[in-house]
């Protein structure tokens, strides 16, 4: 069985012109249909996101998106950030409107909890990233069409939606699309440091209900999605990560052995990074692995150093263990 991904992108609005706290959108998506790649090893955080400079990626790290390290959660002090854990709702409807598109016979429990192991999965053994189900304590809500303010965030920091492309034009041909929103501020970093870049306010994961999917890995079907990996990929795209093989030489690594761990400085993160056009077939986030999926539900050292990246802690509490 052979899933295939491409990357598309679209809605983006900034400019010059624009204050401070203007936003951003960045969309990214699985796709059913294949797509050529540039094999290359490290982590890439959006294309978008250039520091000004969108013919230089080297500088592109200083521009990257983070949830900030702020206190207070979102549902209980309307604080957008890690301070309460990640807080995500899974829409009405979520399940019926999906479960009818599995080859297999899933329950809503199942998927469910396939959608926690997943985000469990990227934020296993660091003690600031966890996600906490909000399901019918806040609404979903994707930004009402035109609306001038999608970087407040709506509904929950992410929301889980199964839609159809007559629903949601942006999913049409792919299996799922994930749009996030951010402000124009420098984030509070998990190291106690105030960190370069954009500050990250919601996500949105809208499944194609159009395609097909399955969950038990012995029903894999030619030309279906992996539910499991699909959605551990996706929640590379809630931190603002991009495919890793897209783009040559656009990826970032510590060094160009790109099946080693990633060594990255707690206190300066950026620094000791640099542009890797090496391979590494374990990504998450690099397409050739879609066709392993189910047999590698794990992060690769380029995720974790990703995350070390984007989330430094400076102490052995912080010990992400990126060691293969």
């Amino acid at each position: 069985m052979k899933n295939t991904l491409t990357l598309h992108k679209t809605g983006t609005a900034h400019g010059t012109s624009l204050p401070r706290w203007a936003w951003l959108a960045v969309v990214l998506a699985i796709a059913i249909s294949a797509v050529a790649a540039q094999p290359v090893a490290g982590f890439s955080i959006d294309v978008s996101l250039t520091n000004g400079t969108p013919n230089d990626r080297s500088d592109d790290l200083l521009d990257a998106a983070r949830w900030s390290d702020r206190s207070g959660s979102f549902v209980e002090d309307g604080v957008r950030g890690l301070g309460g854990g990640l807080e995500y709702s899974v829409s009405t409807g979520f399940c019926d409107n999906l479960i009818p598109r599995f080859v297999d016979s899933p329950t809503c429990e199942d998927l469910t909890l396939s959608i926690q192991q997943s985000f469990d999965i990227w934020g296993e053994d660091h003690p600031k990233l966890r996600f906490e189900d909000v399901t019918g304590r806040v609404d979903v809500e994707l930004p009402p069409s035109g609306a001038s303010d999608p970087w407040r965030g709506y509904g929950s920091e992410i929301d889980i939606l199964a839609l159809s492309p007559d629903q949601y034009a942006s999913v049409r041909g792919y299996g799922a699309w994930t749009q996030f929103w951010y402000l124009f501020a420098d984030p509070v970093g998990t190291n106690g440091s105030v960190l370069p870049g954009n500050s990250l306010t919601s996500a949105d994961i809208v499944v194609n209900t159009e395609a097909c999917f399955y969950l038990d890995p012995e029903a894999a079907v030619e030309g279906c999605n992996d539910f499991a990996f699909l959605m551990l990929h996706e929640t590379g795209h809630v931190f603002a990560l991009d495919h890793s093989n897209v783009e040559e030489n656009g990826s970032f690594d510590s060094d160009f052995d790109p099946l080693n761990s990633m060594s990255v400085d707690c206190e300066s993160p950026h620094d000791g990074l640099a542009l890797s056009d090496s391979v590494n077939p374990e990504s998450v986030m690099n397409l050739d692995r879609w066709e392993q999926a189910r047999t590698l539900m794990a992060l690769s050292a380029d995720e974790l150093g990703a995350l070390q990246f984007l989330y430094p802690v400076c102490s052995d509490a912080g010990d992400l263990g990126t060691e293969n």
